[in-house]
């Protein structure tokens, strides 16, 4: 049995509820759409009870974070809505670096704290878990993947609520999804699958043309081609030697990607490389 395929007819109504066990909702758990399954087949269990107040605490403090930002014009959420139920493991928000220092202070007047600082991405938690990623720009191990200003040129607001939140547009959303699978992770799981099959069109592609991922575009078309016919199951690991390829063909168009290039080889020196590395390459999701 394909479990990738069970829980796509799942979100689009095809299955019932005597068809599903365990195996399923933990599949689901991995590619980041639990709580949309639990939803769609109606499952009000200790499981369910848990997502819910999860997500519930996240709206809560993103809310609360966002009455604080209202008055920036260069921050938006990343990575945040989406077309598909789910609980975010953290709140990513972009902003622009010289507003960087305000909003930290900010968040550390709401009893937040830094946890990790690199050259492109500061790090905080609070006392309920809660970890925000503030991004000057979308990278990977020090590494710019994806161009700031063009996604903050692309933001529109989603309400939770009473409070309006600026956002990425659809469109650039599916771009963010598609780069940081590629790019970031490595891997494509049946979030991402949802958020770019729903949301993918024509201005997307040229978003990825002027980011210069137009290869990461075509290649996670192929993966998504390949997971509707039910050939993989997600989260499915791009092949290594066309990830090598896409890699080349960014470094070689994107002058912003070669400039962070020297904040790369600070990584290098970091005790912990190898075993991260390690990790991402026997990881069965993100």
């Amino acid at each position: 049995m394909n479990k990738t395929r069970v829980l796509i007819d799942i979100v689009y109504g095809r299955k019932h509820i005597y068809m599903v066990d365990d195996s399923i909702f933990n599949h689901a758990a991995r590619n980041k759409i639990l709580l949309h399954i639990l939803r769609k087949l109606d499952i009000n269990n200790e499981l369910r009870l848990d997502q819910e107040r999860r997500l519930n605490i996240i709206h809560n403090t993103l809310k609360n974070i966002w009455k604080k930002l209202i008055d920036f014009e260069r921050v938006s959420m990343i990575k945040f809505f989406k077309p598909i139920v789910y609980v975010p493991s953290d709140l990513d928000i972009l902003v622009h670096e010289k507003d960087l220092g305000k909003i930290i202070n900010i968040l550390r007047d709401m009893d937040f704290h830094i946890q990790v600082v690199e050259p492109y991405c500061v790090t905080l938690i609070n006392n309920n878990g809660i970890i925000v990623d503030l991004y000057i720009y979308p990278s990977f191990s020090n590494i710019i993947y994806l161009n700031r200003d063009i996604l903050l040129e692309n933001t529109t607001y989603v309400k939770i609520d009473d409070v309006l939140i600026r956002t990425l547009s659809r469109e650039a959303e599916v771009l963010i999804t598609i780069a940081h699978a590629i790019y970031k992770e490595n891997m494509i799981t049946l979030n991402d699958y949802f958020t770019i099959t729903k949301w993918f069109n024509n201005h997307v592609v040229d978003l990825a043309r002027t980011s210069k991922i137009l290869p990461a575009v075509s290649i996670v078309l192929e993966y998504l081609n390949m997971i509707t016919k039910g050939l993989v199951e997600a989260p499915v690991r791009i092949n290594l030697p066309r990830l090598m390829l896409i890699y080349v063909d960014k470094l070689l168009k994107d002058n912003l990607t070669r400039s962070s290039l020297i904040k790369a080889t600070e990584r290098l020196r970091d005790k912990r490389f190898g075993s991260l590395i390690l990790s991402k390459m026997t990881r069965k999701t993100y």
